[in-house]
């Protein structure tokens, strides 16, 4: 696995790489379906499938979009998080949401 932060010039957030050697054998509509399965119900992810995540889409919001790739053996997986809304105290938030049994992005969004 290589996990590549991608620095720039960005007012705000956090994009990052990921690349992944695939079992021989898994197929592009394997790894969809395990996207889907992983991230169903989770309402601070928003899986893209192979669209892309830009900063742009998550700035201001709470949200981590993954986007991937499937390119022969490889996976390449893609990550935007707004790093303000999705810090510590973002989290902490979300988290006393779901001890208190509100809806885990109450007051977030």
């Amino acid at each position: 696995m290589i996990f590549t932060p991608h620095l720039g010039n960005f007012k705000r957030g956090i994009l990052a790489t990921i690349t992944m050697k695939l079992n021989d054998g898994v197929t592009a509509e394997q790894v969809a379906s395990a996207f889907a399965t992983a991230y169903e119900g989770k309402p601070g992810v928003r899986v893209k499938g192979e669209t892309i995540p830009r900063i742009q889409d998550v700035e201001n919001t709470p949200f981590c979009d993954i986007g991937y790739k499937v390119q022969g053996q490889h996976i390449i997986v893609v990550s935007a998080i707004d790093n303000l809304l999705k810090g510590a105290s973002s989290q902490a938030m979300q988290c006393l949401n779901i001890k208190n049994q509100f809806a885990q992005l109450t007051a977030l969004v």
